[in-house]
């Protein structure tokens, strides 16, 4: 997009990359945003540091799976669910405003494009 903003974080496993983007999330202070990985356990994990760092209420955030569609100011959510034709169709493109992508090096895939 134009006028977008992106950054990269490479840092080895376990130093804090998902507490450090949890402070660039609250530091944004997005309309809604959108944390994307490839497996739940990823995503309920982040969703947790999420929470420890974010000052808000449990309603705030959200966790989108194949099994659970809810929706919040913050979604953590699986690929596999986020772009599939049905839910996409559902969302404006402009619906989330901070969007973030854990193992960037996935993006490159077919069903991360088609969400981006």
């Amino acid at each position: 997009k134009r006028g977008a903003r992106r950054a990269l974080v490479v840092s080895a496993t376990g130093t804090g990359k998902t507490y450090l983007a949890a402070l660039a999330v609250k530091d944004f202070v997005p309309r809604r945003f959108l944390y994307l990985v490839h497996r739940e356990e990823i995503a309920r994990k982040a969703l947790e540091t999420f929470k420890k760092v974010i000052d808000g209420k449990d309603s705030d955030f959200a966790l989108l799976t194949g099994t659970s569609h809810q929706q919040a100011r913050y979604t953590f959510a699986t690929i596999q669910t986020v772009s599939q034709d049905q839910f996409l169709a559902s969302q404006a493109a402009d619906f989330y405003d901070y969007i973030l992508i854990d193992e960037a090096h996935r993006s490159a895939a077919p069903s991360y494009q088609k969400v981006l």
